[in-house]
């Protein structure tokens, strides 16, 4: 859901201090997201996971090996961002 929240551009301090108070809400790939609330899904991990999920789709695997010799948890990391990135697009088209 964060993935999808940033792709559209509600990660800016001018959009979150926008939705302060706000009750209305916003349509992130699937799921229906008070606006006033978005601000929760943006923690340190997600952009640390962010961050790999960037350079990822820039550089490729980080280690000169097979994809199933890498660390599970980057393979996993990788899928879950590759599906929120697929949605995201998907829900942007349907605008």
């Amino acid at each position: 859901m964060a993935y999808c929240l940033w792709a559209a551009g509600h990660s800016t301090k001018e959009m979150l201090r926008a939705f302060e108070g706000d009750s209305t809400y916003e349509i992130a790939g699937k799921w229906k997201v008070k606006r006033c609330d978005i601000h929760t899904y943006f923690t340190d991990d997600f952009w640390h996971n962010l961050s790999i999920y960037t350079t990822f789709k820039s550089m490729g695997l980080p280690y000169n090996i097979g994809w199933a010799e890498h660390p599970k948890e980057i393979i996993h990391l990788i899928r879950i961002f590759n599906s929120a990135d697929i949605m995201s697009q998907n829900s942007q088209q349907a605008k």
